[in-house]
């Protein structure tokens, strides 16, 4: 499995709950519930915790050659540095992601057939990879996952590399922090 999906996976898990109703603005204090308000949509802890739960399973049971395998990054004396830190990445991937949908909303930038054609075949080599069907639901199953989640997972990933590419993969970077600076955010205290 790659490396730079967990983030992505757990990025669609948090679109699919803004998608059910989770991300409603708070009526009561902005950081009430929340753990960012970006351009006025809120990112909810429950959105985090599901992001955060997702991530760590993956770090701690998705491929032996991690090196937090088989340890509990957020439940150790030891790993509370590493801990911290992931928990901020995960929250700026988060803005990172809210910023991107915005953008393609505004833009018109939809997914094709096309694109979720090549996202399919992205999984067939991860099924392949795995082992087969069989392993590939066994090791989504591991991380705290499933592939009907993995999918939409998949599609926010294919999302943003659209972006990228209408943006310009050489300025994408400096496009989002231009982007992320511009726009009102409010970072709230994490859980």
């Amino acid at each position: 499995m790659r490396q730079g999906r967990p983030l992505a996976l757990a990025a669609a898990a948090f679109w699919v709950l803004a998608l059910i109703g989770c991300g409603t603005t708070a009526a009561t204090t902005p950081c009430a519930g929340n753990v960012a308000i970006v351009n006025g949509a809120d990112l909810t802890t429950l959105q985090y915790e599901a992001f955060l739960k997702y991530t760590l399973g993956f770090y701690e049971h998705g491929n032996t050659a991690f090196p937090y395998y088989g340890q509990k990054i957020c439940g150790s004396s030891s790993l509370r540095a590493q801990c911290k830190s992931l928990k901020q990445e995960l929250l700026q991937h988060m803005i990172d992601e809210a910023t991107i949908s915005n953008y393609a909303t505004k833009n018109g930038l939809l997914l094709t057939p096309s694109d979720w054609n090549k996202g399919l075949m992205q999984e067939q080599e991860e099924i392949h990879t795995a082992g087969g069907s069989q392993a590939y639901l066994a090791y989504l199953a591991k991380i705290g996952t499933d592939q009907a989640e993995a999918r939409l997972l998949e599609g926010q990933q294919l999302l943003t590399q659209k972006v990228r590419r209408a943006i310009g993969l050489g300025r994408f970077s400096t496009w989002l922090s231009s982007r992320e600076r511009a726009q009102p955010t409010t970072r709230c205290k994490l859980p």
